[in-house]
């Protein structure tokens, strides 16, 4: 049923009248909400994309960065292993000298 302006005021009751017209109005009001969503959505979208973006990098950034920690602390604890293997029962400060002999790794 279409009905223009001057068909709604000359050719319905005014009950019927004021029941469309409310409802004409709660599906404007619906129609604007969803356009307001749809137009904040859009620039949270690119918000959103441009932030993944830069998580992305950032979350490169600290792998590479933990990446070379771990490089640097093996390259620490083999020259540690390496000085431990090598070093005289006289190292072990704080080991009593009865123990440093059973400390002290085999030599073959």
């Amino acid at each position: 049923m279409v009905l223009d302006a001057s068909t709604l005021k000359n050719d319905t009751l005014p009950e019927k009248r004021y029941t469309l017209i409310v409802a004409l109005l709660n599906r404007i009001r619906v129609r604007a909400r969803n356009d307001l969503a749809d137009m904040f959505m859009q620039p949270m979208g690119a918000i959103h994309k441009r932030a993944s973006d830069e998580w992305e990098v950032i979350q490169r950034k600290q792998r590479d960065q933990v990446e070379d920690l771990v490089v640097l602390l093996n390259g620490v604890a083999d020259i540690l292993a390496d000085e431990f293997t090598n070093a005289p029962p006289a190292c072990y400060r704080h080991t009593p000298a009865s123990r440093c002999r059973s400390l002290r790794p085999a030599v073959p």
